[in-house]
């Protein structure tokens, strides 16, 4: 009986080994570019598929910017109101005190967010050839030039 588990447990882990080798092999053999962050590389799409992808894509993102905002924001306020409702008149200052303390710390983050993220790009322009530069600016631009666009910076294309 022992002999069997050791059997396949050692059965176990060289097919994980093997797997992982594997993995590791294929990635060293077409390693994405350094600081490529396109989601859909691996995938090694024809140009064409490519720009498929983008045309489906961009639809999503359009929308997921600006409308999941305004709903997250309606659901909050709705239920910020029924939590209200259920606080006795005594308590209401105490708790317009905490809300207004979230809204300032929040605040507070999102601030400093902003600023990281603009040190990142002021950052990155310094390493950028005349080129990449303005390219980046193009990107910033197509962007708005939002510092408080997700705090990960451009995503190189």
């Amino acid at each position: 009986m022992k002999k069997v588990t050791v059997v396949i447990v050692s059965a176990f882990v060289l097919a994980i080994g093997a797997g992982t080798l594997m993995g590791v092999g294929l990635t060293r053999l077409n390693p994405p570019p350094s600081g490529h962050h396109d989601p859909f590389f691996e995938l090694h799409l024809t140009p064409t598929q490519r720009e498929q992808m983008k045309d489906i894509w961009s639809n999503v993102s359009r929308f997921g910017t600006q409308a999941p905002t305004d709903a997250v924001r309606s659901l909050q306020k709705e239920r910020d109101e029924a939590i209200a409702a259920l606080i006795p008149p005594e308590h209401k200052a105490d708790y317009e005190k905490a809300l207004k303390d979230f809204a300032d710390k929040r605040d507070e983050l999102n601030e400093e967010r902003k600023k990281k993220v603009q040190e990142a790009r002021d950052r990155m322009k310094q390493i950028l050839d005349p080129e990449q530069l303005k390219k980046f600016e193009e990107i910033l631009a197509h962007r708005g030039d939002r510092p408080d666009r997700g705090g990960r910076g451009p995503h190189p294309r």
